[in-house]
């Protein structure tokens, strides 16, 4: 691995829940993945898309947003480095539930299903912690979308 990418490999080990892996781990995890850069306002994917990768922000932002109809892009929110997205499609075959969108220039490290498929089949510590990293996410953004879910309507119950 040249300096480089040992240097932005070794960036993920500031956040959770990448911070756990061994620094062997963190290059297998780097490795399996390929790295991309986007500019601003460039398309990661759109809602409705078929996925099968996540991505781990290297650095950059990233922009999840979703089309209202008769209104236009939503953002629902900011994601920044050492952020990760589009892990839903690690756990369903479902479409995509919301377009991801270079919001400045970013890299990301893209990690497709299959080699996080494989990584999990060893049954090795990393796994685990990823794993636990993105059920801790996945649960904190449905609290998120309770909380706005619960704004509207209680706007909605007002007229």
């Amino acid at each position: 691995m040249s300096a480089d990418h040992a240097g932005e490999a070794k960036i993920l080990q500031k956040f959770f829940p990448f911070d756990r892996l061994k620094e062997t781990e963190l290059d297998a995890l780097y490795k399996s993945g390929a790295v991309k850069e986007y500019t601003t306002d460039e398309m990661i994917f759109n809602e409705g898309d078929f996925g099968d990768y996540f991505c781990v922000i290297l650095s950059g932002s990233i922009r999840i947003s979703t089309v209202i109809p008769e209104v236009g892009e939503e953002s629902l929110s900011i994601l920044y480095q050492g952020d990760f997205f589009g892990e839903m499609a690690l756990m369903d075959d479902a479409p995509r539930a919301a377009a991801a969108i270079a919001h400045a220039p970013t890299r990301l490290l893209i990690i497709q299903k299959k080699e996080f498929d494989d990584l999990v089949g060893h049954n090795n510590p990393a796994a685990y912690w990823i794993l636990w990293g993105l059920a801790k996410k996945l649960s904190q953004r449905l609290r998120e979308t309770d909380q706005r879910l619960k704004a509207i309507l209680a706007l909605i119950r007002r007229f």
